[in-house]
C-alpha cells in the first residue's frame, strides 16, 4: 500500500466510528463497530484472528476477559481492545485501567482503546517506564489525522506481523524522551520559580506586601531533579563506620553486606564493587566477580527455560544498538567492540562495569517476563 491507500482506509475507520453511528449508541452496538474497522485492517474473525471476550485463566480460579483480542500466527495474542462508549472519557481512569491491567497480566505489548477517540497503548521490552504500559498516542477521529493515517499503516495486518511497528515505537518513545527533558528543563528553571512565588503571592494576597517578602525572604523554594543514591567510598568512611558496599578499608575486615535486586537498582554501585556470592529463587553461587556472577545469570536463565533463542538477541541496558546477549559474537552495530563470553549457545557481553552489569541483569529480566527471580547480590 502507499501512502494514499493508507488515507483512503482511515476514512472509512473514522466512517465506521463516527460519521455514520448514532452519538448515543451503546457499547455493545459500538463493539460490532469496532470490530467491522479491525477487520478493514486485514484480520478476519471468521479466521479466528478476532476473538470476541476470550478467557484468560490465572491458576485455578482467576480469570480475565477482554472485549477483543487479536491474535496471530501460532495462536500468539497480539492486541488488547478495549471498547468504550464514544461519549465516556477515556482520560478517566477507569477507562484505561482496565485495559492497562489487562494488559500487565497476560504480558500481551499492545492494547487498544477504543471510543470517542483511539488510544494506543505498549507495554514490551522497549516500554521505557516500569510502573504500567506507556500510552503511546491518542487519535481524534478526523479523516485528515495524519496520526491516523499511521494507525492504519501500523496495525494493517500484514505491516503488524512484519513487525513494522518498531520504528514507530522508536521514534514514538524517543519522541517521549525529548518531550521529558525539555519539560524537565523548564520546571528547574528560575523563570518557573518565579511563577510560583508570584502563584503564592497572588493566593495569599490578604497580607501586606512586605508581609509576604519578609516570609519569602526565610523560605527556599527549589525545584530539584531526583536522583539515585550513590553507595559510599568505603575509602572515605571513618574508621568507626561500616561500608555499605565495596572492598574493605585497609587493616579492616567484614562479611559483606547482602542486597536485593531491587534494593540495588536504587543505588548507584562504584567502578570497583565486587561480587562474591549471588542468590536466585534460594538457589546461591559463590562467584569471584562480576563475569562469573554474569555467566551464573544466564545459566540459571538456561536451565529454567527462561531464555531461549527466540527470545534473542536481548539490548544492553540502553537498548541501542549493542547486545547483551546474542545467539552470535556480534552487535546490531557493526564495529561495536564487545567482550563475549559464551554460555550454551549463547553469547554474553561481559565489558561493563559494576553499575552496567546491574541494570543489564535488571533489564533482561523485564525483557523475558521474569518478575520472581528474588536474586540476591553479596559484596566482599
Amino acid at each position: 500500500m502507499n501512502i494514499s491507500n493508507y488515507r483512503e482506509l482511515w476514512e472509512e475507520v473514522c466512517f465506521i466510528l463516527s460519521e455514520n453511528m448514532d452519538p448515543k449508541i451503546d457499547e455493545k452496538h459500538f463493539e460490532e463497530k469496532v470490530l467491522r474497522a479491525i477487520e478493514k485492517l486485514g484480520w478476519r474473525e471468521y479466521r479466528n484472528e478476532i476473538r470476541r471476550q476470550p478467557m484468560f485463566r490465572f491458576g485455578t480460579k482467576d480469570s480475565l476477559i477482554p472485549d477483543l483480542v487479536i491474535y496471530g500466527l501460532k495462536n500468539q495474542a497480539l492486541i488488547i481492545i478495549e471498547v468504550e462508549r464514544p461519549s465516556e472519557d477515556l482520560s478517566k481512569a477507569e477507562s484505561c485501567g482496565q485495559l492497562k491491567s489487562y494488559m500487565r497480566q497476560t504480558k500481551i505489548d499492545f492494547g487498544i482503546l477504543m471510543g470517542g477517540e483511539i488510544r494506543i497503548y505498549y507495554d514490551g521490552r522497549l516500554n521505557p517506564q516500569k510502573a504500567e504500559p506507556l500510552l503511546l498516542d491518542k487519535i481524534p477521529l478526523d479523516k485528515n489525522s495524519k496520526a491516523g493515517w499511521n494507525f492504519v499503516e501500523i496495525f494493517t495486518k500484514d505491516n503488524f506481523l512484519a513487525q513494522k511497528y518498531v520504528t514507530y515505537l522508536e521514534k514514538e518513545i524517543n519522541n517521549r524522551d525529548r518531550a521529558f527533558n525539555r519539560l524537565r528543563d523548564e520546571l528547574l528553571s528560575d523563570a518557573t520559580r518565579e511563577k510560583i512565588i508570584q502563584f503564592l503571592k497572588n493566593e495569599y494576597a490578604d497580607f501586606d506586601d512586605d508581609v509576604f517578602s519578609l516570609a519569602m525572604d526565610r523560605i527556599k523554594i527549589d525545584l530539584m531533579e531526583k536522583h539515585k543514591p550513590k553507595l559510599p567510598d568505603a575509602t572515605k568512611l571513618k574508621k568507626t563506620e561500616t561500608p555499605i558496599i565495596g572492598p574493605s578499608p585497609v587493616g579492616e575486615t567484614h562479611s559483606g553486606k547482602t542486597y536485593t535486586l531491587e534494593q540495588l537498582e536504587k543505588m548507584t554501585l562504584g567502578e570497583d564493587e565486587r561480587p562474591c556470592n549471588l542468590e536466585i529463587r534460594g538457589q546461591k553461587f559463590v562467584v569471584k566477580n562480576w563475569n562469573q556472577l554474569i555467566g551464573k545469570f544466564v545459566n540459571w536463565l538456561l536451565m529454567n527455560n527462561l531464555l531461549t533463542f527466540n527470545d534473542t538477541p536481548i539490548f544492553n541496558h540502553a537498548q541501542k544498538d549493542e547486545y547483551f546477549i546474542n545467539t552470535q559474537p556480534r552487535h546490531k552495530a557493526i564495529g561495536k567492540d564487545g567482550k563475549w563470553d559464551k554460555i550454551g549457545s549463547f553469547y554474553i557481553d561481559t565489558k561493563y562495569d559494576a553499575e552496567g552489569h546491574k541494570k543489564n541483569i535488571i533489564h533482561t529480566l523485564r525483557h523475558l517476563g521474569v518478575r520472581d527471580a528474588r536474586i540476591k547480590i553479596t559484596f566482599i
